[in-house]
């Protein structure tokens, strides 16, 4: 009997410890279970708070990017309404140039003309002049030549008045002499 005690107690104490153990075994893998699945719910929570922290962050960045990219059509808008700006500024001294150059040409154009009318007109005054004073030559000449001509009249007059009792002396002188 004592060598079925050295048998007997260790297998009690060994079934004792086995129903013991497996009472707390279950209840600690129970417990390890519970471990298990509150980490994943953690993990899983964690993973959701993750999720929906990522779907804020895009959508603050899809906003800010919204806002960058109004801001930078806004910059572009503004850019080519400046540039264009520039351009018509640019334009329209371009314009003002080249009707300030056209108006210098026709001003220059328009002196030369002045010029050349002036040159005329001091031209035609100068001929005038010499036109008038040749009148007044041939006035004074006509006036010269028609004394002349009643001059030379009178002169051909007595020429003939002289030549006809030159004549009338001769035939007279003739007459007379025939008679003697």
């Amino acid at each position: 009997m004592t060598k079925k005690i050295y048998i007997l107690v260790p297998l009690i104490a060994l079934a004792a410890f086995w129903f013991y153990y497996s009472g707390f075994a279950k209840e600690y893998e129970a417990i390890e279970l519970q471990k298990i699945e509150d980490a994943k719910e953690v993990r899983r929570a964690q993973m959701l708070q993750e999720q929906e922290d990522r779907k804020i962050a895009i959508e603050a960045a899809l906003a800010l990017n919204a806002e960058r990219k109004a801001e930078r059509e806004a910059k572009e808008a503004q850019d080519l309404a400046e540039k264009e700006a520039r351009q018509a500024a640019r334009d329209a001294r371009d314009v003002a140039y080249r009707d300030r150059n056209k108006f210098e040409n026709q001003m220059d154009d328009l002196k030369r003309q002045i010029a050349e009318v002036k040159s005329k007109i001091e031209e035609v005054e100068a001929t005038k002049k010499l036109l008038v004073d040749e009148e007044k030559h041939l006035l004074t000449f006509v006036a010269a030549a028609d004394s002349n001509v009643t001059k030379l009249q009178r002169v051909l007059q007595q020429i003939e008045d002289a030549d006809k009792a030159a004549k009338a002396a001769a035939a007279l002188a003739a007459a007379t002499a025939s008679k003697k």
